[in-house]
């Protein structure tokens, strides 16, 4: 067993996935991102700047990976 195991606030994850969640919401309920449209833009932006606050180092191909 490890004992630095990583343990997930639940709450913040659950908070975090409900902001994604907003980002190209449609009237269904469903959520439409096609690829490099603004809601998936928006979305990548939103995970960058989440990387960024935790301090990770982040790294875009021409591909947008």
């Amino acid at each position: 067993m490890l004992n630095n195991a990583l343990k997930i606030n639940k709450d913040r994850l659950w908070s975090d996935l409900m902001e994604l969640n907003q980002i190209g919401h449609n009237d269904e309920g469903g959520i439409d991102r096609v690829a490099l449209s603004d809601a998936d833009m928006e979305s990548r932006d939103w995970l960058l700047k989440k990387m960024e606050e935790v301090g990770l180092k982040i790294k875009i191909d021409p591909a947008f990976n």
